[in-house]
């Protein structure tokens, strides 16, 4: 319902962004706080899609804003504030088309640098295992786990488990699969998030009190609340 909702947020927000500002900055094109806005405002709609990872909708929205703010430059009309969005557009544009590449292949995921890596692979993961494909989100989980040294980031175990975890609400709900099955497969990437946890905690995570508020209400360990051993685990995690 959440997720429904949002979805109605930003088709309201692009409507706007369309009739109102668009409206504005071509009848008083000499005015650059409309134009400023209707730059702010492509770009806002752009993260907006990023965060739904809609690729194509947020580039196509990035791209107008940069567009737009390339234009006031080159007539000397760009607004206080907005000298560094160009730069910030351009790298989002260049991180969408990364994640598009990584979602479709995970070799290229895993062959770039370390922290980007991390980041495209557990987009992988996320949105593949909404597509359905669990077998492609846990495979994402599994190189997350070991991309870095467990020493230096605990963040890639957490985010490994939160992977397996979608993983299995995804093998729950496989079609293709007969009901033992499901539940086999299910119960499989379960005990594996259930690993991540335990691995992520023997390094530190957990000491972090975000992680410890995040892990309780994040809604990607959904599939585990429900398990006894994450019971037990979330009731080690209190002070």
């Amino acid at each position: 319902e959440a997720v429904i909702e949002f979805g109605k947020a930003i088709e309201m927000r692009a409507l706007l962004t369309k009739k109102y500002p668009d409206e504005l900055a071509k009848e008083h094109p000499r005015v650059p706080l409309y134009a400023s806005n209707l730059v702010i405002s492509y770009e806002n709609l752009g993260r907006l899609e990023q965060g739904r990872h809609r690729y194509n909708e947020a580039i196509t929205h990035f791209q107008r804003s940069l567009k737009l703010l390339q234009s006031l430059k080159r007539e000397g009309r760009v607004a206080s504030g907005l000298d560094d969005i160009a730069q910030q557009v351009e790298q989002q544009i260049a991180f969408c088309k990364s994640a598009q590449s990584a979602i479709e292949k995970l070799s290229f995921a895993i062959a770039q640098p370390p922290d980007q890596a991390s980041e495209l692979l557990l987009v992988r993961g996320t949105v593949l295992a909404k597509r359905g494909d669990h077998l492609a989100a846990a495979e994402s989980g599994e190189k997350l786990a070991t991309l870095v040294p467990h020493t230096e980031s605990s963040d890639n175990l957490y985010n490994a488990a939160c992977l397996l975890s979608l993983a299995s609400a995804s093998a729950n709900m496989d079609e293709q699969l007969t009901q033992p099955d499901r539940t086999k497969a299910a119960q499989k990437y379960a005990v594996r998030a259930m690993e991540f946890l335990h691995q992520a905690k023997t390094v530190g995570c957990f000491k972090d009190i975000e992680h410890v508020t995040n892990l309780k209400n994040n809604s990607d360990f959904e599939p585990l609340r429900e398990r006894t051993d994450f019971l037990k685990f979330i009731e080690g995690l209190s002070p």
